[in-house]
């Protein structure tokens, strides 16, 4: 959980926003007074991809194999990495 999670409990605001104008929908709030639900599971996701990586990256340091498949083990998780 996030600190986002408790503050959406508290406030309930909704999962997303749909400009009545145009109709395009909204998932990242305008303003920074807000938050939208939808925000809170992106960053839990983004989150979840960094732990991931590293978890790989220490497992690859662990790999006792033949070196061709530890060096594709170490590139994924630096990608991963990387990106976030």
């Amino acid at each position: 959980m996030t600190s986002g999670q408790m503050w959406n409990h508290i406030r309930g605001p909704p999962y997303y926003h749909r400009n009545p104008q145009t109709g395009t929908v909204h998932y990242i709030h305008g303003s920074s007074q807000g938050q939208l639900v939808a925000e809170t599971h992106i960053v839990m996701v983004l989150n979840a991809a960094i732990v991931t990586g590293f978890v790989l990256l220490h497992e690859a340091h662990q790999t006792k194999n033949d070196a061709s498949k530890r060096k594709g083990e170490r590139t994924c998780p630096w990608s991963t990495t990387s990106v976030f």
